[in-house]
């Protein structure tokens, strides 16, 4: 092999990988971007159930309390395949995800996300 095709060569697998790389970056973002839609329509369900019922679900019951009471058809998972937390504070209720890792804390993919943050 020629030294010029060597160097196409490895051109090619250079660029190839670094799409790679940038396509694996556009589906965490998409992932971190379906899980914040997910918890605004999950906060909007919440709020919606505190509307009708005059209280928001125990946290115990957990996020299915919505579906059982026909708040929302269906409570999504969130995009790694976890079930949605929540919790209720002074300020209302927190819907909560531990991202990609699934594990408290992280940072980038890894990192929680609530709503409200």
């Amino acid at each position: 092999m020629t030294h010029a095709r060597t160097t196409i060569l490895l051109l090619l697998g250079l660029s190839s990988s670094a799409a790679g790389c940038s396509n694996a970056d556009q589906f965490a973002a998409a992932q971190q971007a379906q899980a914040r839609a997910d918890m605004t329509a999950i906060k909007a369900g919440l709020d919606l159930y505190y509307v009708q019922k005059g209280r928001y679900p125990e946290p115990a019951a957990g996020l299915g309390a919505l579906a059982a009471e026909r708040v929302m058809p269906s409570v999504p998972q969130d995009p790694w395949g976890r079930p949605y937390s929540f919790t209720i504070g002074p300020n209302g209720p927190r819907i909560a995800t531990l991202g990609r890792d699934g594990a408290p804390g992280g940072a980038g993919p890894d990192a929680d996300l609530s709503e409200p943050p």
